[in-house]
Formats: C-alpha cells, structure tokens, sequence
C-alpha cells in the first residue's frame, strides 16, 4: 500500500467547497477520475483501497492525504487531486499572487510570543506591511514549526540568528501584489524586526543580516519580480516539486 501527503493551496473557508456536499467533487474529480484511468490500462484491477481525504492542522494548513495500492496508482490519484485544485483555484480567482516563505531559528515555545495575545503581533504585522507596502492588500501570516513544505509558487529564504538553536521555523506570508519585489523588501524587513523582538524576549538571539543570496523557488521567474501593472498569477501544477528545506 502506497500513501503520501500532499500539501494544497486552498485556504481553510474553501474547504467544503473543494470537497462538495457530501465529498461529491472527491468521489468525482479525484477518486471517480483515478479509477476510470487505472480501468483503461487493467480492468480486472480491484480499486476499493484508492483513498482521499482532506484534513486542516491547526496552523491552518490544508493537506491532502492519498492512498493506493502501488506507487503508479498514488502518482495517478496525486496528478488528479492537483489538476482538481488548479481548476478550483481559477474558478475561485484565488485572493493572492504571492506567497513568501521565510525559515528562522525560533525555539518552538516561543511561537505564541511571536503570535501574541489573540493574534494583536500579527495584526499589526499586517498593518505595519499594508501601511508601507500600498501595492499589497489581502495579507495573511501564519507560523509553523519547520517541516518538509512543497517548494513551488512560492519565495523562500532563510534569516540567520547569531545563536542558532536545533529549533527552526517557517513564518509563512500570502499577500496579492501588484510589485512583488517591492513587497518582498517591505516585508522582510517587518518580518526580521518582529523575529528580533521575539527573540529578545527569550533572551538567547540576536538577528544578523543573511550573508548568502536569497533563494527562490525555481519555480518562480525572477522576471516576476519585476514591477508591472496588473500582475496575475496562475498557480503551476507540478507533482514532483517537493522539496525538503532541512539540514541548513
């Protein structure tokens, strides 16, 4: 039996959506659609093990996770429960263009400090970025602990701390932009300022700036970074981008 995770792009609201009443659009477009390929190449193959579900973690992200009876069979359900959310996503005109990833050390306990009281750091974290970035709007920030993330349609850099424990994070920001490049200079900066201020309440790291290049997905034109009006983003579908960010 073969299984994996996948890691989706949808947002938490969209989520009943995605599934349809009663799981319709799984059993249609993901399940209905894997089984009818796997048919056309055996069709004495018996398909009651293909499997999907959907689950949300508590740092709200959304996961896909699929089973099957070989590695053939997952690839074929992986292919359709990404083409499924490509087509959701266009249908939604999802409310980003721009996803930024950054990894820090942050010892784990610290994460609700980061957080703050009923969420009030990262609400003004949005604030400060939508006051000093006008062509962002749509601004959302979460952080996790870090872990193997899919590396695609998005930016990714690490942020260096004088002192750096085992402990790492991703401090995850979506935003639409209309400038990414500018928003990106924007919020980096709001972002290590808010990783300073966190890390001085533990009393261990102080941030120093990154001696390395910034490190962007290849999935991502560095030319989309580029200033122009009118910026759209359609998401790539790729199954076999993910990429684990440990071991630096």
């Amino acid at each position: 039996m073969s299984e994996e995770k996948i890691e989706l792009i949808i947002q938490k609201d969209n989520i009943g959506e995605f599934i349809g009443s009663k799981g319709y659009n799984l059993k249609k477009y993901i399940i209905g659609n894997t089984k009818q390929e796997i048919i056309k190449q055996n069709k004495d193959e018996d398909l009651s093990k293909i499997f999907c579900s959907i689950e949300c973690t508590n740092e709200n992200n959304i996961f896909a996770t699929i089973k099957a009876q070989n590695d053939i069979y997952l690839d074929i359900l992986k292919k359709n429960v990404l083409k499924h959310q490509e087509i959701f996503m266009k249908k939604k005109n999802v409310n980003y263009n721009s996803k930024f990833v950054f990894k820090t050390s942050m010892d784990h306990y610290m994460i609700p400090k980061f957080i703050g009281s009923r969420g009030n750091n990262i609400k003004t974290m949005i604030r400060n970025i939508t006051e000093k970035d006008t062509d962002s709007s749509n601004v959302k920030i979460s952080i996790i602990e870090d872990r193997k993330i899919h590396m695609r349609n998005l930016h990714f850099e690490k942020i260096n701390t004088n002192d750096q424990p085992g402990e790492k994070v991703l401090i995850i920001v979506t935003m639409k932009s209309n400038n990414r490049k500018q928003s990106l200079e924007n919020l980096r900066e709001i972002i290590i300022e808010a990783i300073e201020k966190t890390n001085k309440k533990n009393h261990t790291n102080t941030f120093v700036p990154p001696d390395e290049p910034i490190q962007n997905s290849p999935f991502l034109n560095p030319n989309d970074f580029m200033e122009h009006d009118n910026v759209t983003f359609t998401p790539e579908i790729n199954e076999n981008d993910t990429q684990n960010n440990e071991g630096w």
